[in-house]
């Protein structure tokens, strides 16, 4: 059953070792948006990110660079069972696995109760398709 909690907090995870500057951009985006000026970034490492999420620790997790499928399969499927999930930027779409190149693309990982508007925010700003200036 999908987890039910409060509203969940501005917080959007990044990687500790490997910050990006989409990640950058999100945050731009994000404490732009009304409601979300509190927007923090917290960085913490691998897979605790979906976990965070999936509790409603953190609303979002934007990711540009390098992952691979078992990077984010356990932590999808856990994300999608407590109602949130995982997205591709380049289409929206859940991640989909055993594909033939194994590194992920981009995606944009949510937590239950995060709208889609700013899920979408996210990726477009994952992407480079906001204008953050």
């Amino acid at each position: 059953l999908p987890v039910s909690f409060g509203p969940v907090p501005h917080a959007v995870l990044g990687s500790v070792s490997h910050p990006s500057q989409a990640t950058e951009r999100v945050m731009v985006a994000l404490r732009r948006h009304e409601g979300w000026t509190d927007a923090s970034l917290v960085g913490v490492g691998s897979s605790i990110k979906q976990c965070m999420l999936a509790e409603g620790a953190a609303a979002l997790y934007p990711r540009s660079g390098t992952t691979m499928e078992w990077d984010t399969a356990a932590g999808q499927a856990i994300m999608e069972a407590a109602g949130g999930g995982l997205v591709k930027v380049a289409d929206g779409e859940p991640l989909d696995y055993n594909r033939q190149d194994l590194r992920n693309p981009d995606f944009v990982a949510f937590a239950p109760g995060v709208s889609p508007d700013m899920v979408s925010l996210a990726a477009k700003a994952v992407a480079g398709r906001t204008n953050i200036n």
